[in-house]
């Protein structure tokens, strides 16, 4: 993980700069003042770049795609409390916690339009994984509407 955060880096310094500079340039064009509101569209920004950055991260590419259509055989895989739970599990519900806030937050979707949603965004993150070499997981698509949910219902 340090690795990919350490790569990562440059980049979302380089969108905070851009977003910036294109905001700063946005408002005094049409005379607005700043807000939240901003704060709020750049943390999504670097959450979506982080986001495709940990799905097409090179360096767990083995270039031997594998296909697992068994529900529940990759989540107990991992003894509760190990790292590669925390890591598997865990991170596959947390990083999808965002993107339950802001279907709520921007869209105010229900519940069932949620669930579709993330299941087609997780769904399609698993089929780039299978092109690009790495694994495509029913259980992390799962784990991914689980957090999506979560934000979903933090949120209320």
């Amino acid at each position: 993980m340090r690795l990919i955060i350490r790569d990562i880096i440059p980049i979302i310094v380089l969108i905070i700069v851009l977003f910036m500079i294109l905001r700063v340039l946005y408002n005094n064009k049409h005379h607005k003042n700043y807000s939240l509101k901003d704060i709020y569209y750049l943390f999504y920004i670097i959450y979506f770049i982080f986001l495709f950055y940990v799905v097409t991260y090179d360096g767990l590419l083995d270039f031997n795609p594998e296909i697992n259509l068994l529900l529940f055989r990759e989540i107990f895989r991992y003894p509760v409390g190990s790292d590669l739970f925390f890591k598997n599990v865990l991170g596959n519900i947390i990083i999808f916690i965002p993107f339950g806030i802001l279907i709520k937050e921007e869209f105010n979707l229900n519940i069932f339009k949620t669930i579709l949603i993330s299941l087609i965004f997780s769904l399609s993150i698993e089929i780039v994984q299978l092109l690009i070499g790495r694994v495509f997981d029913i259980d992390d698509i799962l784990l991914n509407v689980i957090g999506s949910l979560i934000g979903y219902l933090l949120k209320k």
